[in-house]
């Protein structure tokens, strides 16, 4: 699950309880489908789950010590654009900056290609809808 907009350690931790099942967290196991795999499918789901929050703004650099001392993250994505955005000017120091911290903390870390680094567990491409628009650009000449 990739939460967006994380920006203190109660977030973190709300964003860890909706995505894990008790005990870890409060994700609910039903009703309906969700019910019927019963308890050792919820457990081999838990170990399935990955949670990573999303570092986009200058409040979550503020408390990026505290987030990344929640327990049950597993990734931290940062969001350059929205970065930028929140900071009013590129976050390219930024971005490096927490990619280092978070890896020293021993969680795996994301961000887009063009601000990733060597040691970057998920580089991703760019975002669904712009790579959906350059699908439709290239289709129609």
């Amino acid at each position: 699950m990739l939460i967006p907009l994380v920006e203190s350690a109660e977030g973190a931790e709300a964003a860890v309880a909706a995505a894990r099942f008790p005990p870890r967290g409060r994700r609910g196991g039903g009703p309906g489908r969700a019910a019927l795999y019963g308890l050792d499918r919820k457990r081999a789901l838990e170990r399935e789950i990955t949670v990573a929050v999303q570092i986009e703004t200058a409040a979550a650099l503020d408390n990026l010590d505290a987030i990344l001392a929640v327990e049950g993250i597993d990734l931290i994505f940062v969001g350059p654009n929205d970065l930028a955005l929140s900071l009013g000017r590129p976050a390219d120091a930024e971005i490096a900056d927490v990619l280092v911290r978070a890896r020293r903390a021993g969680l795996d870390t994301g961000t887009l290609v063009k601000h990733a680094d060597p040691d970057t567990t998920v580089a991703v491409l760019g975002t669904d809808l712009g790579l959906l628009a350059a699908g439709v650009r290239a289709a129609t000449g």
